[in-house]
């Protein structure tokens, strides 16, 4: 009997053991990881809102992405979502396709109210993303290979949960090879980064933003393409506002008419939302 009790006793030290050691590897991991990012801020720990393998399966999709828009199937285009466009491929690769359709299906229920002429597929986020005081800094990215006919307007962007705007536009195309970086204040004043790619259709492109808190009502938002630093915009009373992440392909509208008689493909890989999360924060847990 007492053989069995300091067996168990040994095999609860060396399970204690164990626990303290994973511990111990997981926040030496996440510190390694947050000096990497920004080694001037070591009060802060990263947080993997969506990982890069969110298209890698059907399970792994749904944990992280919901199908339409946030508020429905249409927009501000002439295309209506359906699941049926939206397909996962091998390699975790997401796949947006538009069709043409020659049947009445009405119009769309958003302005301008355009007739429906394409059936399409549009993504967002579960989780919303808010810039605050305990969450600082948010890295957005992912890789994209983005039709650029005339009547096609994909788009990677974020748009306000609760009253609009703000608006930030990662990737946006509107019918030629020039990408829109947008930052809306309001719906008159914006500020715009117009980027030449000629084979954004053929070759995959990393487009990212970095937003970050600069005071208790501004945020700055960076750019970038290729890991290139593009320009830098302000958020004005972007503090505190919780954000939608859409990828979607719409059609026609500003990006000219008519658009494509057949099909036209929108191809997103290694999407990834990353928080900084202030340790102070999380002493209270």
């Amino acid at each position: 009997m007492k053989a069995m009790v300091k067996n168990k006793l040994i095999w609860h030290k060396i399970h204690l053991v164990i626990k303290i050691f994973i511990i111990s590897l997981v926040s030496n991991t996440l510190k390694a990881q947050v000096l990497q990012e920004d080694k001037n801020r070591p009060d802060f720990l990263l947080d993997t809102v969506i990982k890069e393998d969110s298209f890698n399966s059907e399970r792994s999709f749904e944990k992280s992405w919901n199908y339409f828009y946030p508020w429905g199937d249409t927009h501000n285009g002439s295309a209506k979502m359906y699941k049926k466009n939206i397909a996962l491929l091998k390699g975790g690769i997401l796949k947006l396709t538009s069709e043409k359709i020659y049947k009445n299906e009405g119009i769309s229920k958003n302005p301008p109210y355009l007739k429906i002429n394409y059936h399409s597929g549009a993504v967002f986020s579960k989780e919303l993303i808010t810039v605050t005081d305990s969450t600082p800094q948010y890295v957005i990215s992912g890789y994209f290979k983005a039709p650029t006919k005339k009547g096609t307007w994909p788009a990677f962007w974020l748009t306000a949960a609760k009253s609009w705007p703000p608006e930030i536009d990662i990737l946006e195309y509107k019918g030629n090879h020039e990408n829109w970086q947008n930052t809306f204040t309001t719906t008159s004043k914006f500020a715009t980064k117009r980027t030449f790619l000629i084979d954004a259709d053929s070759q995959w492109h990393q487009y990212k933003v970095i937003l970050k808190k600069y005071d208790s009502n501004h945020i700055t938002v960076e750019y970038y393409i290729d890991n290139r630093n593009v320009e830098i915009h302000d958020g004005t009373s972007y503090m505190n506002k919780p954000l939608h992440l859409i990828i979607n392909l719409q059609m026609e509208a500003v990006s000219g008419e008519p658009g494509p008689s057949g099909k036209t493909n929108y191809f997103a890989k290694d999407v990834e939302v990353i928080r900084f999360i202030k340790r102070d924060y999380l002493k209270g847990f």
